[in-house]
């Protein structure tokens, strides 16, 4: 039976036995100790830039307007050391504007 630690028979299809399997089941096998890895590297920071496309300008499609906020929030999140302040985000934001959107 599974979890006793005795090894079970294994049946063939008509129900006979054939033999104990030679190696442990998944129940049976150690455990493995949560040790540290001496020799595993430390990453400590993002070596590579995530690019992400700018967004696609906006001239008040109301169907438009969701798909190009979000444009704008996944560039600015990823990019955020570009917006020191919110008039540089707000301004950087609004040259995307056209048309009646800009007004």
């Amino acid at each position: 039976m599974s979890g006793s630690g005795k090894a079970t028979a294994v049946l063939n299809p008509k129900g006979s036995t054939v033999g104990t399997p030679s190696t442990p089941t998944s129940s049976q096998r150690p455990k493995p100790k949560d040790e540290e890895m001496p020799d595993a590297p430390i990453i400590s920071e993002l070596r590579e830039t995530l690019r992400v496309k700018l967004p696609d300008t906006y001239s008040s499609n109301r169907k438009e307007l969701e798909v190009f906020l979000l444009q704008v929030e996944l560039y600015t999140h990823f990019n955020d050391d570009k917006f020191p302040t919110n008039e540089s985000y707000g301004l950087w934001t609004a040259s995307y504007l056209r048309g009646e959107a800009l007004r």
